[in-house]
């Protein structure tokens, strides 16, 4: 009722030791992001961890382009990609470190190989990591 677009849902109640609390599980949407209003009732997409908004936000946005996207395979890609050859996941400020680079590059090397269907994020620890796609799926995508 407060989302655009809709977030389809069902919902469980259970009323514990005389409190009620209402169980909520949502699927994952093909539609991205979804928004909800502000106190100004300006409509936001909101994801709560971190900064991490940003990145999951920007390959939302260049996903939508019509123009396409240029990624060009420079020496931070080369080094993340080598990364995940040999390790499951990498977090943002790993990544940074690994690569010497700034936290804004990172973002948007991750946000491009997001919107390409190469990366895709992942929840660790409370934390979004990022990691390989899973081949199958983007061969379905662009079938």
């Amino acid at each position: 009722m407060y989302t655009c677009p809709v977030v389809p849902f069902s919902a469980t109640r259970w009323d514990i030791k005389g409190k009620t609390v209402l169980e909520v599980y949502l699927d994952a949407s093909p539609i991205k992001p979804h928004a909800a209003p502000d106190h100004n009732d300006n409509y936001r997409a909101y994801i709560r961890v971190a900064d991490e908004i940003f990145v999951l936000l920007l390959s939302w946005q260049k996903r939508k382009r019509k123009s396409g996207l240029l990624l060009p395979f420079s020496r931070p890609v080369k080094q993340l990609m080598n990364y995940l050859e040999n390790h499951p996941y990498i977090h943002i400020r790993h990544f940074c470190r690994l690569a010497r680079i700034k936290h804004t590059t990172a973002q948007d090397i991750l946000s491009d190989l997001i919107a390409i269907n190469t990366l895709k994020y992942i929840m660790v620890d409370k934390q979004i990591v990022y990691t390989m796609a899973d081949c199958k799926s983007i061969i379905s995508n662009r079938v």
